[in-house]
């Protein structure tokens, strides 16, 4: 299975990229051999699950083939793309590509986008929110090109491209439902209009043309188009609760464990947060809890530790271990991993006053990084019943601790994990996330209708076990 990954992904980067347009910064192939050089140096110096999906053979014989076949010239789109496709070799979802940050900022502030959010089920590109003043193309839509190259080419070219743990997409396609604007004009640039083919249900295939727009444009657009939706996060809303005293139950919200976002985003601290809402369950005799951890993202492991000793049931672990690269190893010509330290190792005994009611928990593959360890413990517990889609993290091993460089000839930002978590049983990771019991993903319909089936599942199983 590795090999053949390996040649589908060479493939791909050398007949996908020739897909871009090309545009008018261009840098020489002698330039972009440079960069190769010190991504790979810094690959093997820093990362220490290099070559846990890619044998170093594998790795080897991928930046060869890299440096021989590297173009005259390549544009910037097209450079970021070649460098982006590492991802699909390294395989870490913390391990980031991103294009040089002044051309970023310059197109946010300068350039036009696609101007709608697409909805990417696993085989079908949908709108789910049109964000341009014309509705010739009604939300709902199954888009079946654009600029030419079909949906299903685009969607592979990207997800090849994007971050992933193992051989899980979850995480990547629910980047791109998210920001697919964003990332669509990383690998294909700025065009001035986006020419659509689309259909509804089983119609004819419809052309039209989508003007881009500004970002400013589409902000102002899409709050006229959507004024009952909110685009930006609300204040408090960090971490919410909401109580059903008929069914005795509580949904409880984190969109986030980093603290500095609860902090400057919603104006919420983390540990405030929870023993406020845990004192109202105890108070309102609450007895299913449900965890929502849907696009949950990740952040500081010392805060899933926290939630977790008021829901679980036995002491627990986050973490067993942690390694590095032994520096001192590579001055020797070898590369050694070692032990490292790192938060939440040791068990921790649940609080005596800890939720003990029936626990239901949502995920997604927008649950990422920390999200994944806290699920991880919690399915490792026997606690709580999970309903959702794979998590996008994996609940196995992950990396993280980023370090942040920056190419020195082309301008081309990395994020490079520097540190290994072992969350538990190593030996048994597939590269696949945490399978909910219940699997269940919404439709576009029932996005652009409103409905929460994920939610609506746990409500229905609370009520059946009353």
């Amino acid at each position: 299975m590795k090999k053949i990954r390996f040649i589908s992904a060479i493939y791909w980067l050398f007949i996908g990229i020739r897909f871009l347009p090309a545009q008018q910064t261009g840098f020489p192939s002698a330039q972009v051999r440079g960069d190769l050089s010190v991504l790979k140096k810094e690959l093997i110096e820093n990362h220490p699950n290099l070559f846990l999906y890619t044998p170093q053979a594998d790795f080897e014989k991928y930046f060869s083939h890299l440096f021989q076949n590297v173009p005259d010239t390549l544009s910037e789109n097209e450079t970021y793309a070649f460098f982006a496709q590492t991802g699909s070799v390294i395989r870490d979802g913390h391990t980031l590509f991103f294009p040089p940050e002044k051309s970023t900022g310059f197109h946010n502030e300068n350039s036009v986008f696609f101007p709608g959010k697409i909805y990417w089920d696993g085989n079908s590109m949908f709108l789910q929110l049109h964000f341009f003043d014309s509705s010739g193309i009604p939300d709902g839509a199954r888009i079946l090109s654009i600029n030419g190259q079909s949906a299903d080419t685009i969607m592979a070219f990207l997800l090849e491209r994007m971050m992933y743990d193992g051989d899980n997409r979850t995480y990547p396609t629910w980047v791109l439902n998210n920001w697919f604007s964003e990332y669509y004009s990383y690998f294909y640039g700025h065009p001035e209009s986006f020419e659509v083919e689309y259909n509804i249900k089983t119609g004819p295939i419809i052309s039209t043309s989508i003007p881009a727009l500004k970002k400013t444009e589409i902000a102002v657009n899409r709050q006229k188009n959507y004024p009952d939706k909110s685009f930006v996060p609300k204040i408090k809303d960090g971490i919410s609760a909401q109580f059903n005293t008929e069914l005795k139950t509580a949904v409880l919200t984190i969109r986030d464990f980093h603290n500095e976002i609860l902090k400057n985003t919603y104006q919420q601290k983390f540990k405030k947060e929870i023993k406020t809402i845990f004192r109202e369950i105890q108070k309102q005799k609450t007895e299913n809890l449900i965890l929502d951890l849907r696009n949950n993202q990740g952040g500081d492991v010392q805060n899933g530790k926290f939630l977790l000793s008021r829901i679980c049931a036995r002491p627990f672990q986050l973490v067993s271990a942690y390694y590095k690269v032994d520096k001192s190893s590579l001055s020797r010509g070898e590369r050694k991993i070692r032990p490292a330290k790192g938060p939440a190792m040791r068990f921790v005994q649940p609080k005596k006053n800890a939720f003990s009611g029936r626990l239901y928990v949502l995920v997604n593959g927008g649950s990422f990084s920390n999200s994944g360890i806290v699920s991880s413990a919690l399915q490792h517990d026997g606690r709580g019943i999970f309903i959702g889609d794979e998590t996008g993290g994996n609940p196995h091993i992950i990396c993280g601790n980023a370090r942040s460089i920056t190419l020195p000839n082309t301008g081309m930002q990395v994020e490079i994990s520097t540190l290994r978590y072992v969350i538990r049983n190593p030996s048994e990771n597939t590269g696949r996330g945490l399978m909910p019991e219940h699997r269940v993903r919404p439709t576009v319909d029932d996005l652009i209708a409103g409905r929460d089936v994920e939610l609506e599942l746990a409500l229905d199983l609370i009520k059946k076990n009353r």
